[in-house]
Order: structure tokens, then C-alpha cells, then sequence
């Protein structure tokens, strides 16, 4: 099993969970990545290492790969292109975001005909058996909890998007002193660096953010943290904007 087989089981499962009415009916892109198996709340168990693996595999299941995924004929053209290209864009399924996807029927059957199988562990005394199978089952309720969580903010009024949006990696940019503020634009990247200084993990990795400083860039996953991007047309726009400049999107 690869990470686009866990990926498509990951998605079945958090979809049971928590979103039951879109095992039969098509919906968004963008709450594929941003609701139903966000790479912050999935990573470990994807088993991913970088956000590039989890683009990766999102790229290969929207491409309709092993027929996991029906949908957009366009985007699955445009990401088959793209998977074969020398250096393939992994954001670019993110110009597709307003597209619709479906779970294929026979996949999800067959997914439920062929259960993953866990190895059998030797015999452990009675005490310690306890323990062992009390565990499995308190990781599962996290994760659904979690899941749960994840789907009453989604429905909740002002549920913003950018949270789970991510971008690029950029190279880092030189930070302008204290003496010598940017004449650009001093109000600007004060309010966001202030707004990222206030966070206390990074809202792409999860990373924990280091207090007491003025942060623009996350020193574990390079990601500008003092702006946003919409998750239709991908426009890159400022913390705390309510709705998008080019195409009139709310992402907050």
C-alpha cells in the first residue's frame, strides 16, 4: 500500500465520519483538501513526511488515478499532463478548486472486500493485553473527535479557509530592522507580523512557532505566514481579508 491507496482510505473514512452525504454525491475540490483530509490533521496517519508527498498523492487521486476519484474531465487531463511533466506544479490542482470530484462506487466496494489486514502480535500476559487493545481504540476516538471538530467549524458562520491553504514554499526575504522600517508598505507588515507572532503554531505544518519574535516566514516549512491565499482563484491576499480581490470568493 502506497500513500494514494492510504490517501483514498483516509478520505472513505473521514467522509463516513463525518461528511455521510458525500459518499454518493460530488463536491469541491477545495473541500477535499481543506475539509475532508486537510494535510495538518492527516499527515501522520497518510504517513507522509513533507507537504509535497501529500500534494503528491492529492494530485494523483484528483487525476483519477486507479479509479479512486470521478470528475472534472478537464481536471484530470490537466493533472495527468501535469504528473508526466519533468517537474511537475504540485499546486497547480488548486486552479481547479471550484471543480467537482466524486468517490467511485466500485472503489469504495472494493475498498470495503479488502480490509487492511494488521499483523497478529505474539501473547502478552493478560494485563498487558488490556493496555494494548484499550490503546487502538482511544488514537481512533482522537481521530474522529478530531474529525468531528473539523466538519462543526466548517458549518459554523465564519469558518475561514485559510488555515488549511497552502502555498509554495518562497525563498526568505530580507526582514526590515527595527531603525530602518520597509517604506513601502510599515503598517502593513507590522499588523501581519504582529498577527504571526500572535500564533502559536504554524497554520500550514503545525510547527510550533517560537515566542517573542517578529515572524514572517515558518522556520520549519518555509510558508509566509503574513499572508493568504483564495482557494478558488488563488490570489494571494493579506491576514484578515474577508473576501478575494479578483473573483469575489469569501475566505474568511
Amino acid at each position: 500500500m502506497d500513500a494514494l491507496d492510504r490517501l483514498f482510505r483516509r478520505v472513505v473514512h473521514n467522509v463516513r465520519a463525518a461528511y455521510p452525504e458525500l459518499i454518493n454525491q460530488s463536491f469541491e475540490v477545495s473541500q477535499l483538501y481543506q475539509q475532508v483530509v486537510p494535510y495538518r490533521l492527516n499527515r501522520r496517519d497518510l504517513a507522509v513526511e513533507t507537504v509535497e508527498d501529500y500534494e503528491l498523492a492529492l494530485m494523483q487521486l484528483l487525476s483519477g488515478a486507479r479509479g479512486y476519484l470521478t470528475g472534472d474531465p478537464d481536471l484530470q487531463r490537466a493533472l495527468q499532463d501535469e504528473l508526466e511533466s519533468v517537474n511537475p506544479d504540485l499546486s497547480i490542482y488548486r486552479a481547479f478548486a471550484t471543480s467537482h470530484v466524486a468517490l467511485a462506487a466500485e472503489a469504495v466496494r472494493a475498498m470495503d472486500q479488502h480490509p487492511v489486514v494488521q499483523p497478529v502480535a505474539a501473547p502478552a500476559p493478560v494485563a498487558a493485553a488490556v493496555g494494548a487493545s484499550a490503546e487502538p481504540a482511544a488514537v481512533a476516538a482522537r481521530t474522529t473527535e478530531k474529525i468531528r471538530a473539523s466538519a462543526s467549524a466548517a458549518k459554523s458562520p465564519g469558518f475561514g479557509t485559510a488555515a488549511a491553504t497552502h502555498h509554495q514554499p518562497q525563498p526568505p526575504a530580507a526582514m526590515p530592522s527595527k531603525s530602518a522600517p520597509s517604506a513601502s508598505s510599515p503598517s502593513r507588515t507590522a499588523d501581519t507580523a504582529s498577527d504571526a507572532q500572535n500564533e502559536t503554531s504554524c497554520r500550514y505544518c503545525s510547527g510550533s512557532l517560537p515566542a517573542g519574535k517578529n515572524i514572517v516566514f515558518c522556520p520549519y516549512c518555509g510558508h509566509d505566514l503574513t499572508v493568504q491565499h483564495c482557494p478558488a482563484c488563488n490570489t494571494e491576499l493579506e491576514i484578515g481579508w474577508r473576501f478575494c480581490i479578483t473573483c469575489g470568493r469569501q475566505v474568511t
